[in-house]
């Protein structure tokens, strides 16, 4: 039902735009400046017949309709219809251009002013209007196709005040005071939803086709423009400042021209009343252009943050990093060297006093040399003294050396921490930066005008959350520059496959194009997860599951042991490499980056797998990469598939050797993650339970066979990523 109403609107809009069109051009053909309305209807040929043959049918029919109101207007529908044959003749040849259309129309207006006799002067400011005239109206050609007031630009805007201020001319030889009226509230109106830029060029011209047609006027222009100034200095933000403004700006007139007092009061409240009177327009110009700007700073304020964050999170793990070296250690291997088959270590170890001195100065010779009181005490009491003095030279030498080592990796990550800093500070100034940038308004037009590409019209309309259409109007193009040229750059620019969703050229040879493109992923992946953890707190292995443009990212790591160290090292794996491949680095580049770090930080003493599936959503190709990562099991067409690991997992070695496969997936194929928890069995346990599988969720998948695994399962943790490939 909602598809036939959507449609039901779409026709009604269609039907709207076209007796706007109708309208426009009976409006347009009673205009009585330069003794002819020629110049401003003629022109607007050249849109009929590039939006379609259903617009050139409604422009006769308004031309036609002109000639009730006008006489003398016989004339111009001749010259129209001479026009239409030079179209049709040229379109039937194919060498219709969008630049020549112009020329072709002023010819033809020159050429019947001069048969009818028309003065030359007249002539002349016929064929510089209707120039004018045919490039301006080559504005409203994407406003007509696209059948919306979206995506304006300031030029367009420009246009629709003239054609506004243009429709009010009518009333000049009837009532030439309801004019002024409706050129002051048109004037106002302008100025309080666009801007001075869009309200000052259109008024401006307007003036000077007004002053071609009386001198008379010439008071009201200047009543209109000298006091419209002072909105250069000031911008209204609500109608009643604007209203005031206007009112008050008009004080000083009569200093600069001869004003009739009760004339100009009348025009000027009058205008106004009808300004207050109009319902407030929902479309604000300058707010639509400052929505744009404040969307795409926050855009560039979240990738500020993510690298923000990351400096920082790292940041926080070398200041929370443990340099102490565990003294205790060496001391239990002097226990376990010296006193394991000593027939005296009963009265060591277990006297009524505690542990006795012997074993305290362990510690002290450990750490430092022992005193010459220290060394008699030890000949006197210990049994075995000899034996003694040499094992606790040797671990105190190898304390030394590791105390050594871990002074000069303390150093390391003392600069390395350094570096950090620097970088997490540029990050935060560079993001209190970003507030203050002025982003361009459209990236992509201004990209695709860098290729010298005539775009008219350029909106992107979201479908779901994973796809959209771009909608483009483009100018003097084909179907084969549209299929090698545009479509790769525009690829290019993304960095998503486009497919061509709609391709219209609405008549043929008119120099206007309608693409409309699409963007949509053609899989979809469910996923599921289930985790039990040996440490009733918190469980050593973790997962994260991230998308950058049409590439799913679904990755599982677990840290050496259990508890709440083993879980810290594989989110903090996770999270690096998300966020890094986020804002642009490479996987590769991402992984090294982890290794780099996690040697440095735990000296090659902790580390954590890491089981990676990227899948490109649009083509289907899923990429596995694996460092010292569980079996990844490949369901296909019923059939288990075995991704074995063949690498050290990240943070052991210097240069880690990557275990990765390619695979083309299908819609119902299953990827399985898991942890080393899983046990033996795991493959027969997936083996026994396929055909149960095809009708379920992922998460359904994923706690089946954790309830399967949990059956004699060892003491780890245990953890199952089930990705189901779905259209």
């Amino acid at each position: 039902m909602e598809f036939i109403l959507e449609r039901k609107r779409v026709k009604e809009i269609e039907l709207g735009v076209m007796f706007g069109f109708y309208a426009l051009t009976v409006v347009l053909g009673c205009i009585p400046i330069l003794e002819h309305a020629g110049s401003f209807v003629l022109p607007l040929i050249m849109v009929a017949y590039c939006c379609g043959y259903k617009y050139v049918f409604m422009y006769y029919v308004g031309l036609i309709t002109s000639c009730l109101f006008v006489s003398g207007n016989e004339t111009i529908v001749v010259m129209a219809i001479s026009i239409g044959v030079f179209f049709q003749l040229a379109n039937l040849l194919k060498i219709t251009n969008m630049f020549y259309m112009p020329v072709l129309i002023v010819a033809v207006t020159v050429f019947y002013l001069s048969v009818y006799q028309f003065h030359y002067k007249v002539v002349v400011m016929s064929m510089i209007v209707s120039i004018i005239h045919c490039y301006l109206y080559k504005e409203l050609i994407p406003i007509v196709i696209h059948q919306t007031m979206d995506q304006f630009i300031e030029k367009k805007w420009i246009v629709v005040c003239i054609l506004s201020y243009l429709m009010t001319t009518i009333f000049y030889e009837v009532n030439p005071i309801f004019m002024i009226v409706l050129i002051r509230y048109f004037f106002i109106m302008s100025i309080y939803y666009l801007n001075m830029q869009v309200a000052i060029p259109s008024v401006f011209y307007i003036a000077i086709l007004l002053l071609l047609q009386s001198q008379g006027l010439q008071t009201d222009i200047l009543a209109i423009l000298l006091p419209s100034f002072i909105y250069f200095i000031y911008k209204p933000k609500n109608k009643i400042q604007c209203i005031s403004i206007y009112l008050l700006s008009h004080i000083f007139l009569p200093f600069f021209i001869d004003y009739d007092y009760f004339y100009q009061a009348f025009v000027i409240v009058m205008s106004s009343l009808l300004f207050i009177v109009t319902p407030k327009l929902s479309y604000h110009y300058p707010q639509a252009m400052d929505q744009f700007i404040h969307t795409n700073k926050q855009k560039l304020q979240q990738k500020t943050d993510s690298f923000r964050e990351l400096f920082q999170q790292l940041i926080d793990v070398f200041q929370n990093t443990n340099s102490l070296i565990p003294v205790q250690q060496y001391v239990d291997y002097a226990i376990d060297d010296i006193c394991t088959n000593c027939s005296s270590k009963e009265h060591c170890f277990r006297s009524s006093y505690g542990t006795t001195r012997l074993v305290k100065l362990m510690l002290k010779g450990v750490k430092e040399d022992m005193n010459e009181e220290d060394k008699q005490y030890i000949k006197e009491y210990c049994i075995n003294a000899p034996d003694y003095f040499q094992h606790i030279q040797k671990h105190r030498q190898n304390y030394v050396r590791l105390k050594q080592t871990s002074k000069e990796n303390q150093h390391l990550k003392e600069d390395l921490l350094e570096e950090f800093s620097v970088f997490s500070n540029v990050f935060e100034n560079f993001h209190d930066s970003v507030r203050q940038v002025q982003l361009n308004e459209q990236h992509l037009l201004e990209h695709l005008k860098g290729y010298h590409f005539d775009i008219q019209y350029l909106k992107k309309i979201k479908i779901s959350k994973e796809s959209y259409y771009l909608d483009l109007g483009i100018m003097q193009i084909s179907r084969k520059i549209i299929e090698t040229e545009l479509l790769p750059i525009i690829e290019s620019f993304y960095q998503q496959n486009f497919s061509i969703y709609a391709l219209q050229e609405s008549v043929p040879h008119y120099g206007y194009m309608s693409l409309r493109l699409k963007y949509d992923t053609k899989y979809r992946i469910e996923h599921g997860f289930q985790q039990i953890a040996y440490d009733k707190q918190v469980c050593g292995d973790n997962y994260t599951v991230f998308k950058k443009e049409n590439v799913q990212y679904f990755a599982l790591s677990d840290g050496m042991g259990q508890g709440l160290e083993a879980s810290k090292e594989s989110k903090l794996t996770l999270d690096i490499l998300s966020k890094l491949v986020m804002n642009g680095i490479s996987l590769k580049d991402t992984i090294d980056s982890i290794n780099a770090l996690l040697r440095v930080k735990n000296r090659s003493d902790m580390y954590t797998t890491l089981d990676l599936c990227a899948m490109d959503c649009s083509s289907g190709e899923a990429s596995f990469v694996k460092y010292g990562a569980n079996t990844t099991y490949y369901v296909h067409h019923q059939k288990v598939v075995k991704l074995e690991n063949h690498s050290l997992p990240v943070g052991v070695v210097k240069d880690l050797k990557m275990t990765s496969y390619q695979r083309m997936m299908e819609q119902g194929d299953m990827i399985i993650l898991t942890s080393d928890g899983v046990g033996d069995r795991f493959e027969y346990i997936i083996q026994a339970k396929l055909m149960m599988f095809e009708n379920q969720h992922a998460q359904t998948i994923a706690g089946m066979l954790m309830k399967e695994v949990q059956i004699g399962q060892e003491q780890d943790d245990t953890s199952i990523l089930v990705l189901k490939i779905t259209d």
